[in-house]
């Protein structure tokens, strides 16, 4: 897997929506992966857009 903390920051300004699971092995979000694989940076990134999309009540 390849860590990109700016490939995060592009799909999250173009919309994309962290809190979604994937379909494919155990259902995760982004953000279970990034934690699992110790990716720190992009795992911060990803709870600071789902903190932000929860405030706004999406």
């Amino acid at each position: 897997a390849i860590r990109s903390v700016e490939a995060i920051r592009l799909l999250l300004a173009a919309g994309a929506d962290p809190t979604l699971e994937t379909r494919i092995d155990d259902y995760t979000t982004a953000l279970e992966e990034a934690d699992k694989a110790g990716f720190e940076a992009g795992a911060s990134l990803l709870r600071d857009a789902t903190a932000k999309r929860r405030s706004k009540g999406r």
